[in-house]
């Protein structure tokens, strides 16, 4: 009996056990934090919004051409309105083929910052016909002509290698009549120069323009939002502090990918190392999963517009803009830029700040386009054939306070040497953030 017992006080035992143990895996919560915290489940927002390629896509200049004188609207705005009212509106009569001789005669041109393929044009415009399949080239600029005896617009799209051409019909009196008060009158208009040794004619204003320098508060993004949404298991994600030559930079990695965070906190570079086999998407692809990759964290932080696309390499960048100029930064602070290997994201460059309340503005002395002119024509001629462009942009400068950090603004004038922005003024140049 004594066996008996001690055997069935055993298995009591061992059942007790049993339900402990099966309880308090049931119940057991690990002591663990993922890094990026409670925004683990939600959705990511990183203070930003959400756009389409509709709003990310804007031409950065109209010019007006009449009686052999360029003539630019004075401010930036007034080149977004007449942009918008254009994407408002309804193209008739879409034809495309190849090109045969030259280029119509014609008033306006307006010009993107890069190539674009034309199946990109549905998502831009409103065309009164369905059209089942647009080319499959890629243009850069549309040339607009006044037809006075229809009160209509005609359109050209000319591709990049010059041998094709599209035409479409803007059939809106309206339009065509503010359109040639504007060139007539040359109301809100400021007459622009023409530099025509580089690959293409580039028009930039003349006189010095009246723009200010400001200063603007910032907040600061928390990195650990955007590891919640690039990472696959935040989880896993351990953070670490470099030292030596790269002291106070901040890494996070799932001992694959890395996202790395300059010593400031206000830049940072996401790396996927993907070894598959790479794939080169179309421009299009290419513009639906970065805007996809952005969106998924509302990532438009500021006024962002496409500057760059880079199918070759899977590249894209999207350069900040601050009262419709460009914004320039030469530690890739005022850009996003991606890169894709197949549908996966390899690389990601953004800024952590976002712009907040002006602390003020200043008038400073901006050389003329004159002067911008006369040092470019002094460059060795190999040079100047490599200009792309020529553009009034603002530099970003980041500074560091005591009470709060702030950004300054200042108007700068920019040449884009083969996809590289480069300021320039009368007195040297200096390297600054590019398109690629």
């Amino acid at each position: 009996m004594k066996l008996e017992t001690a055997k069935s006080f055993a298995l009591v035992v061992l059942v007790g056990v049993s339900l402990l143990l099966t309880f308090g895996l049931w119940t057991y919560q690990p002591n663990q934090t993922p890094v990026g915290g409670p925004d683990l489940l939600k959705e990511i927002d990183i203070g930003g919004m959400k756009e389409t390629k509709k709003s990310l896509i804007e031409p950065i200049s109209v010019i007006f051409h009449t009686n052999g004188a360029h003539f630019g609207y004075d401010e930036p705005d007034k080149r977004q309105g007449f942009y918008n009212e254009l994407q408002s509106t309804v193209l008739y009569d879409f034809r495309a083929g190849e090109k045969k001789g030259d280029i119509q005669p014609y008033d306006i041109e307006m010009i993107y910052p890069d190539d674009l393929p034309m199946e990109i044009l549905p998502y831009l415009f409103s065309f009164k016909d369905d059209i089942e399949e647009f080319p499959t080239w890629s243009f850069d600029r549309m040339y607009f002509t006044f037809i006075e005896e229809s009160s209509s617009l005609k359109i050209q799209f000319i591709s990049i290698d010059n041998r094709h051409k599209a035409t479409a019909v803007i059939n809106d009196s309206q339009i065509y009549s503010r359109l040639w008060k504007t060139i007539d009158s040359q109301k809100n208009l400021t007459e622009y120069l023409v530099f025509k040794e580089g690959k293409r004619d580039i028009f930039f204003p003349s006189g010095s323009p009246d723009v200010k320098k400001w200063s603007l508060s910032v907040s600061s993004i928390p990195a650990t939002k955007l590891v919640n949404d690039l990472f696959l298991d935040p989880s896993r994600v351990s953070r670490s502090i470099a030292s030596s030559i790269t002291e106070g930079e901040v890494y996070f990695t799932d001992g694959v990918r890395e996202l790395s965070v300059d010593h400031n906190g206000n830049r940072m570079e996401f790396f996927n190392p993907i070894t598959s086999q790479y794939q080169q998407k179309n421009p299009l692809e290419l513009l639906d999963s970065s805007i996809e990759k952005v969106n998924g964290h509302k990532g438009w932080t500021e006024e962002f517009n496409l500057m760059d696309i880079e199918p070759s390499i899977n590249k894209i960048t999207y350069q900040m803009f601050y009262r419709g100029y460009p914004v320039f930064n030469k530690y890739n602070m005022a850009s996003i830029s991606q890169e894709f290997r197949n549908q996966d994201l390899y690389r990601y460059q953004r800024s952590l700040f976002k712009l907040n309340n002006s602390l003020g503005k200043e008038s400073v002395y901006i050389s003329s386009g004159e002067e911008v002119l006369k040092e470019i024509e002094g460059m060795d001629s190999q040079k100047k054939q490599n200009i792309l462009d020529i553009k009034l942009g603002y530099e970003l400068k980041y500074q560091e306070n005591d009470l709060s950090d702030y950004v300054t603004l200042e108007p700068t004038w920019y040449v884009n040497y083969n996809g590289a922005w480069e300021q320039i003024n009368t007195t040297g140049n200096n390297k600054a953030e590019g398109g690629s």
